[in-house]
């Protein structure tokens, strides 16, 4: 059965033969489906300490590169921390990616604890040493802001995509003078585009 609306503007709405009306609606966010379905991650900077000490030069702090040929990565959040009231923080997407150095390899961990799917991305977290990962050039700003102490989350809810082969990166930099430190989280999921 379908209702009309009654002043002719063609707009109706089905009924289900138990008279239940027919509907569509996203019960859930895009986030939590791919969380069930263990293809959320987290990753951070803290691979080998809960935070960095950042350099007024700055740098690098971490980039997660999409190794997959047929999915992409969605970045859903990014949460930095920082001790200092002057951080510049900034988003960069394809990088060019030459020989890394003063990195440690990350991780990226399903939120779905039972789940045994990998991400198809390669992740390179800072070492302290130098200012930043080495051995990545240009690429395109995407965002820049400033923090101040404290814990700021920068929200993106899967719409910055970031293409199979591609990369995305953060850095950091000290703009207040004495020491800054530091931690970057950032959650992440896998669809098909």
């Amino acid at each position: 059965m379908l209702i009309n609306d009654g002043i002719g503007r063609g707009y109706v709405a089905k009924v289900t033969s138990d008279n239940r009306l027919a509907v569509d609606a996203a019960s859930i966010s895009e986030t939590a489906s791919a969380a069930r379905s263990g293809v959320c991650y987290v990753t951070t900077t803290g691979v080998t300490a809960d935070t960095l000490t950042v350099t007024a030069t700055g740098g690098i702090m971490i980039i997660i590169k999409n190794d997959s040929t047929t999915e992409s990565l969605l970045i859903d959040q990014v949460i930095l921390s920082t001790d200092n009231v002057k951080a510049r923080y900034k988003e960069i997407v394809d990088m060019t990616i030459g020989t890394i150095a003063d990195s440690n390899t990350g991780k990226a961990i399903s939120t779905q604890t039972s789940s045994s799917r990998k991400a198809p991305a390669t992740i390179y977290a800072w070492d302290e040493t130098n200012n930043g990962v080495g051995g990545l050039t240009s690429g395109t700003d995407l965002a820049v802001a400033y923090a101040t102490t404290g814990t700021t989350t920068f929200d993106h809810g899967g719409a910055t995509v970031i293409s199979p082969g591609s990369n995305f990166a953060i850095g950091l930099k000290n703009i207040s003078g004495g020491t800054m430190e530091a931690a970057v989280v950032v959650r992440f999921y896998v669809a098909t585009i």
